[in-house]
């Protein structure tokens, strides 16, 4: 009888071990399946790479960027990802708000032209091409080339920097 009991008690918890580590399985691969679903073919859209960035106070993510050749191209997609995090946000990260609230009360801003004219250089940490290929453009039919990155930004030294200089306020938008 108490063998029986033993046997059934190990046998309710495997169950439940095993239904814990189910819905852990269904909640990442929900969560992965949500940050992928955008399309890096088109310039503008990026994504968080989940479990790369470890470091506290960055982010990791994908853009795609399209120039006439590979620098120009490395560029775009440099530029793409920080739009994505200064006007868009990565949602299923840290960071789903857009750091700054309207892309065009800041277009002239010295500070954000400072970061397009290679500032934003200063907040990467890591930087990786993921890929590189010849394209050409479905919309304009342009020819060049597209470069797919793997980017992780210092989020909290860019912020920091926004703040400092005026382009948002210390408690967000």
């Amino acid at each position: 009888m108490y063998m029986k009991v033993c046997f059934n008690v190990n046998r309710i918890k495997y169950k439940m071990m095993l239904m814990i580590v189910g819905l852990c399985l269904m909640n990442f691969t929900t969560v992965i399946s949500q940050t992928r679903n955008l399309d890096l073919s088109k310039p503008g859209n990026s994504e968080q790479v989940i479990g790369t960035s470890p470091e506290k106070g960055t982010i990791s993510i994908v853009s795609t960027g399209f120039g006439k050749n590979a620098k120009q191209s490395i560029k775009d997609a440099i530029e793409d990802g920080f739009e994505t995090i200064l006007y868009i946000g990565v949602p299923g990260s840290l960071y789903p708000s857009p750091l700054v609230e309207n892309k065009s009360e800041v277009k002239n801003n010295p500070f954000i032209n400072a970061l397009w004219d290679g500032d934003c250089m200063n907040y990467i940490i890591r930087k990786e091409i993921i890929s590189s290929d010849k394209k050409t453009r479905k919309d304009d039919g342009e020819k060049g080339i597209e470069t797919k990155m793997a980017l992780t930004i210092n989020y909290d030294a860019l912020r920091s920097y926004l703040e400092k200089n005026n382009v948002i306020s210390t408690f967000g938008y």
